[in-house]
């Protein structure tokens, strides 16, 4: 379906153009404007307004306009969604809008350009600077020379290479992450850079050089974006899309309560759709938890995406050489599959899949499948001179708990898909992503799973 704009008044009167893909707009009178008024016309600004038309929707978003925008007579401000048949007026300039979606209802809106400061939704007007907002669509948000320049930092103006750092959002034994802002393109990120310890041990080197490296290989909607990689001061970083919804672990932790079905569903179906595209690319993860999926807030959804491939590995050339941290196993043991414990070198998809059940039954109950002793059972224990299993051999010898046994109010059919997922033999589990995703979704009344 085509939304047409049609030109009613103005220099390009009785024109009408057809969208049949994503397009932003620009009306004002300014150079960089795609529909100027006449020469005479004055109540029109340099950037006036925008249509951001992605059909069958279209946004129209007044630029803070001095005289004003006005839809169906009456002025407008900020950004709103347009029906069928809407009439819009700039000045003298008089347009109509059709071909539009009338069953929408009114909501965020996405397009596959970002060119709107994420602050005060100006025009964000570097943000094609260097030429890359088509190539990174929907993974980039960008803010204004004004915002840039007058947002808030906790780093007292600390920059690594273009890139201005405003608070520290993480960090580890190998690098740290800061929420950072491109002065280049006024684009808003999450940027990776590697401590000055670790920089000096090869391991650790090597492991950051490949998370960038698999991350260049993996273009997905549910998987964090590689946007850009230097070295500063001898320190490798790179830089990555921001997703400010945090992650699926701090949802639960702040909410007190597991998710929903339908919410731990959409969430885990969109992880296993990411998944499915890196194991037929012959990576994996090797790492998945709730931490590692992180949120973004979409049209009232919330969209997952994988981050953190630090222990990625091409499952295709198992047995290869492989490089870990010192005295650390690769992943993280609450989510770890039996076979990644005993031998991490060798391990397959079904590993992910496993460790993406973990998380699924965690979503749904906020708890683990398994009794791990608590640091006060282990003192009691100690006390009274009764030994307690460690978390090792719980999971690899305990039987994991039916999840009915913690969340009785779920359905029979998707705790049986849960409980499948994280059986300890490989053979007994799901054998791609997509198999997982499409039994979740029949268990869920063949709801298709958002993603």
């Amino acid at each position: 379906m085509n939304v047409t704009l049609t030109i009613n008044t103005g220099p390009r009167a009785g024109e009408r153009i057809a969208f049949s893909r994503a397009e932003t707009i620009l009306i004002g009178r300014g150079p960089e404007a795609h529909v100027k008024p006449s020469d005479d016309d004055h109540f029109v600004s340099r950037r006036h307004m925008l249509l951001r038309i992605d059909p069958p929707h279209c946004l129209l978003v007044d630029l803070g306009s001095t005289n004003g925008t006005y839809l169906n007579g009456e002025r407008v401000t900020g950004e709103v969604e347009l029906k069928e048949g809407d009439r819009i007026r700039v000045g003298a300039m008089d347009f109509a809008i059709t071909g539009l979606d009338t069953d929408r209802a009114t909501g965020t809106f996405e397009t596959g350009e970002m060119w709107l400061c994420r602050n005060c939704r100006g025009l964000a007007e570097k943000a094609n600077a260097d030429g890359r907002a088509a190539d990174i669509a929907g993974a980039a948000s960008y803010l204004c020379g004004r915002c840039v320049e007058k947002i808030a930092t906790e780093l007292d103006g600390l920059r690594i290479g273009p890139y201005k750092l405003l608070r520290l959002l993480g960090q580890g034994t190998m690098g740290a992450v800061y929420e950072a802002v491109d002065e280049r393109t006024g684009r808003f990120v999450a940027l990776k850079q590697m401590l000055p310890g670790a920089a000096a041990k090869e391991k650790v080197a090597k492991l950051f050089q490949r998370e960038m490296a698999v991350l260049q290989d993996l273009r997905h909607k549910n998987i964090v974006r590689l946007i850009d990689q230097g070295v500063d001061e001898g320190r490798h970083y790179f830089v990555s899309e921001y997703l400010d919804g945090g992650d699926a672990g701090s949802l639960i932790k702040s909410r007190r309560a597991a998710a929903s079905v339908s919410e731990s569903s959409s969430l885990i179906g969109q992880i296993l759709d990411g998944l499915q595209y890196a194991h037929e690319r012959n990576y994996v993860h090797r790492d998945i938890k709730p931490q590692n999926m992180l949120l973004a807030e979409s049209g009232g959804q919330l969209v997952a995406k994988i981050a953190d491939f630090g222990l990625a590995k091409n499952f295709a050339a198992a047995g290869a050489s492989f490089m870990t941290r010192h005295g650390e196993s690769a992943g993280t043991l609450l989510y770890m599959a039996p076979e990644q414990i005993k031998n991490f070198r060798y391990v397959k998809p079904t590993a992910d899949l496993y460790s993406a059940g973990v998380s699924f039954y965690y979503l749904l109950t906020g708890r683990f499948p398994f009794h791990f002793p608590s640091p006060l059972d282990r003192v009691m224990g100690g006390l009274f001179g009764k030994k307690q299993k460690s978390e090792l051999a719980i999971v690899l010898e305990d039987e994991p708990i039916p999840l009915l046994e913690q969340a009785p109010g779920i359905s029979p059919k998707l705790a049986e898909v849960v409980d499948r997922s994280i059986r300890k033999k490989e053979e007994e589990r799901y054998r791609s992503a997509v198999e997982m995703k499409l039994e979740i979704e029949k268990a869920c009344c063949g709801k298709e799973l958002s993603g």
